[in-house]
């Protein structure tokens, strides 16, 4: 079993991409279900030998790779700071361990709009979506308030909950906005 952060406890692979991997956890200090994202960059990392560590592959890479880990948790702090929004997927902590950085945030249980369409014929009525735009355009005016570019939203970063809310999710590819010149 691993353990990190002397507070959450891995469970199975939720998802995996080619820059991270995510796990659903277990948060022993909120005993709660949480999402953590790792910071993987497949290409240029691997396990160390205790399959627990990130390893780069080159030096050349390891400048980039802390460059990215930095910029990472800039994203997640000013994440965890607008996510108390309705309508965004709560970020509650970022921290580094075994030579890469975590992402923690909430666990959310329902579909994915593109699941949600797909089952409705692909079409929805006016009414419908006009109760999932809404949500969606007051979570990005939020996360780009606080300086950030979530960069991939689709209906598979839209999720429908259980409980029929509307949140923005996938901030696997946010980024930091570049100010304008």
């Amino acid at each position: 079993r691993v353990f990190l952060n002397d507070r959450y406890i891995i469970g199975e692979v939720v998802s995996v991409d080619n820059s991270s991997i995510e796990y659903k956890a277990w948060d022993t200090k909120e005993e709660r279900i949480v999402e953590i994202q790792e910071y993987y960059p497949r290409e240029i990392v691997s396990r160390d030998t205790d399959d627990i560590g990130v390893a780069v592959a080159s030096q050349s890479n390891a400048e980039a790779f802390r460059k990215n880990i930095t910029s990472i948790i800039n994203s997640a702090t000013k994440m965890i700071a607008v996510s108390e929004s309705t309508y965004i997927v709560t970020t509650y902590d970022c921290f580094e361990c075994n030579n890469t950085v975590y992402i923690v945030k909430e666990y959310m249980e329902g579909m994915y709009l593109s699941d949600f369409l797909e089952s409705n014929g692909g079409k929805v009525d006016p009414d419908t979506a006009v109760s999932i735009i809404v949500p969606v355009l007051e979570g990005l005016s939020q996360i780009h308030k606080a300086g950030l570019v979530h960069r991939s939203v689709t209906t598979r970063s839209i999720i429908i909950t259980v409980d029929n809310e509307i949140k923005i999710c996938n901030f696997r590819f946010i980024k930091e906005a570049s100010p304008y010149k």
